[in-house]
């Protein structure tokens, strides 16, 4: 009898191919015809043609080893590029710029510098001319000594800035409102500047122990700057320019703050 799977002689009584040790009862028909006809290499040839069509169990064994040992491979590989990936990426985050977003958080104290960059805000600048009339003499008791009497008429310009000062502002931020307050001081006047080189005297008349001097013009100029002053405050001139100080922040802040942000712009006194 030959084995049917290596063609090799199993002798008589063996269980199994001490060749390969296939069983001995799967000896093919081919052998045992073989056997009978005493054409041992027909039944040779037919066992080893078969042998030559299987795959060696050894064989079988390696390609299931290291093909488990690829995938294994591959999934490793990817898991790391993946790893890499998202590496790189959060590194390119926290590198990112910030940018102001619908998440950004005010900064009061930043905000308050760049106002208070401004210093003061003029908003509204008045030009004016006004013409003075001095007359005096000495007098004793209410009596005006002779030959002191004098006088003048002067024109001259003038002009007044009207403002705030922007130290003055209160900030306020509520990051979960996200609300703005802004609280603007009444406006002031900023600065008054009389122009020498307009002052045109029309008349000027001196007394003889009285004549015209300068300090008759610096006091009359202390005097009328006040008076402009008063006037000016009388008028609606520090509400204009308060109003125009809100609407000149609110334009600036627009431009710094986030826009989910609501900004509420109000005037100190009213």
């Amino acid at each position: 009898m030959f084995c049917r799977k290596c063609g090799k002689q199993i002798e008589a009584g063996e269980d199994f191919c001490t060749s390969c040790g296939a069983p001995a009862e799967s000896a093919g028909e081919g052998n045992r015809a073989a056997i009978e006809t005493g054409d041992v290499s027909a039944g040779n040839a037919s066992g080893a043609k078969k042998a030559k069509n299987t795959v060696p169990t050894k064989n079988l064994f390696a390609f299931m080893k290291y093909g488990k040992l690829a995938i294994v491979a591959v999934v490793v590989l990817l898991l790391v590029g993946a790893a890499i990936w998202i590496s790189g990426y959060l590194r390119a985050k926290s590198w990112e710029k910030p940018i102001i977003a619908d998440d950004t958080v005010v900064d009061v104290s930043t905000l308050q510098q760049q106002i208070l960059s401004i210093g003061e805000l003029a908003t509204l600048e008045y030009n004016y001319k006004n013409v003075v009339t001095l007359k005096n003499s000495h007098q004793i008791i209410g009596w005006n000594i002779p030959l002191t009497q004098k006088s003048f008429i002067i024109v001259y310009d003038g002009t007044m800035k009207i403002g705030i000062d922007t130290s003055d502002i209160l900030i306020n931020a509520s990051e979960h409102t996200k609300t703005i307050s802004i609280t603007v001081p009444k406006a002031k006047i900023l600065s008054h500047e009389l122009h020498e080189d307009s002052v045109e005297v029309l008349e000027e008349k001196s007394g003889l122990f009285n004549p015209v001097s300068i300090t008759d013009w610096a006091t009359m100029a202390v005097s009328e700057k006040q008076k402009m002053e008063e006037t000016v405050s009388a008028s609606d001139m520090f509400t204009r320019a308060q109003n125009d100080a809100v609407k000149m922040l609110q334009a600036l802040i627009g431009g710094i703050v986030p826009a989910n942000y609501t900004v509420n712009v109000t005037c100190k006194g009213t």
